[in-house]
């Protein structure tokens, strides 16, 4: 198939969807299948539980194998070590996880902070490297609600701690998010740095829908500096990229925050040409 579905993981084996989809398979074994394994985990269907781990171990071996992306996998390893109330208060975790991810989705980003940030206690204490994940979209949704200086604040702290080498896809995010705050702060050399970095660790481990959204990044950074040079080849291969992707929202939106960009630049003219 040339679209990622999640049934794929019913008939084709982990690693072939691993190497095809390495973003989507990612995202969804740190979500959606740990929460299902929770579920079953929850409802003691130990056969059903113990189905679903496997599955989320195979696709964290892949991501380790493939890309050196160890945060699912050591996410399982917590779970595969720990002790009976242990496994059944990590389940609860990835419960509440999923839980605050919904929040989001539901548009009640003051309910998915307080729930991101209980989840990412309760993964501290148990001894899951989740708790980053679910501190750093904690931190995410702080931002979204206009609390700026203290996220970009958070964000570098987290980027501190997190493990670059393990956890590389993490890294990549906190950078993008680092791009955002410095963005929206009119630090244009830090956006600038922080999404070159994030795309080129997107690009090393195969995101490349990320990579293109986090070029983006930079090419609005860049033309705010000046460098109209290489942010109009960043553009050019966001476009492009997007477009042979198959991802028309993403490049709307790109196109749009182009225009807007080249416009508060004194260039118009552009501006006109891009939005057309």
């Amino acid at each position: 198939s040339s679209r990622f579905d999640r049934k794929l993981f019913e008939t084709v084996p982990p690693d072939v969807i691993v190497r095809r989809f390495p973003q989507q398979a990612r995202r969804e074994g740190e979500g959606p299948v740990l929460a299902e394994w929770a579920d079953a985990e929850a409802a003691q269907d130990a056969a059903r539980a113990a189905a679903i781990l496997a599955r989320a171990r195979a696709i964290g071996d892949a991501l380790a194998h493939f890309h050196s992306e160890r945060m699912l996998a050591d996410a399982v390893a917590a779970i595969e070590r720990a002790d009976p109330a242990t496994r059944a208060a990590l389940a609860a975790a990835h419960r509440g996880y999923r839980d605050a991810r919904l929040a989001v989705n539901d548009y009640r980003p003051s309910d998915a902070e307080i729930q991101f940030r209980q989840a990412a206690d309760s993964f501290a204490r148990l001894g899951s490297p989740m708790a980053e994940l679910a501190s750093y979209y904690a931190v995410q949704t702080a931002f979204g609600q206009g609390r700026r200086d203290e996220a970009r604040r958070a964000f570098t702290d987290l980027l501190l701690r997190v493990d670059a080498e393990r956890h590389r896809a993490l890294r990549a995010q906190i950078e993008w998010e680092l791009a955002v705050c410095a963005n929206a702060a009119g630090d244009w050399g830090s956006a600038a740095r922080y999404a070159t970095d994030a795309a080129q660790r997107f690009r090393s481990l195969g995101e490349q829908v990320f990579a293109l959204q986090t070029d983006g990044l930079a090419a609005m950074a860049l033309e705010m500096i000046g460098e109209n040079d290489l942010a109009w080849q960043l553009r050019l291969r966001t476009f492009s990229g997007l477009s042979a992707a198959g991802q028309n929202a993403l490049l709307a939106t790109s196109i749009h925050t182009a225009a807007m960009t080249l416009d508060a630049t004194g260039h118009s003219a552009a501006a006109a040409s891009v939005a057309d």
